[in-house]
């Protein structure tokens, strides 16, 4: 395996378990900002707790991540090669707009929210901009180091 294929699949598992986790602590303040809308007080030691218990959803959303990816980078790739422009953009708006249709797919085809702070169109941004960040770091892991003569031109 080379090293830059390495480099590669390093980044994308990186960039899945960052996107998974903040996915999911997002899904968790969705909740509790309901439960507090319901008048439910959580003092701040139970939502840290809730966060970590909440964090179990690993499990399912790393290879869900990982699949939606698998189908939406390639996609990025290709059009960031023929159309131009900043990868760094396309592969953001590909990992934000590869997780929000995963979670819409299922919600049709299952007729359930596997992210119950999805359920919302601000829950469902918020999982998009997450997907985004992941998108955004896996090609700041994977693009070539600049030379110091190539920062000052």
């Amino acid at each position: 395996m080379s090293t830059s294929t390495k480099k590669h699949l390093f980044a994308f598992a990186a960039a899945v378990t960052l996107t998974a986790i903040l996915a999911s602590l997002c899904s968790t303040e969705f909740v509790v900002g309901g439960l507090t809308a319901l008048g439910i007080e959580i003092p701040l030691a139970r939502r840290i707790g809730m966060s970590f218990e909440d964090l179990g959803i690993l499990q399912s959303l790393l290879p869900a991540i990982a699949a939606s990816w698998l189908v939406g980078f390639p996609i990025a790739h290709v059009l960031a090669g023929r159309i131009g422009g900043n990868r760094h953009a396309w592969f953001a708006v590909a990992g934000g707009a590869a997780l929000v249709a995963e979670l819409l797919i299922i919600q049709s085809v299952l007729g359930v929210t596997p992210i119950a702070g999805a359920r919302s169109t601000v829950g469902l941004l918020c999982q998009g901009i997450v997907g985004a960040i992941g998108g955004f770091l896996f090609v700041r892991m994977t693009r070539a180091p600049r030379l110091k003569d190539d920062l000052d031109a």
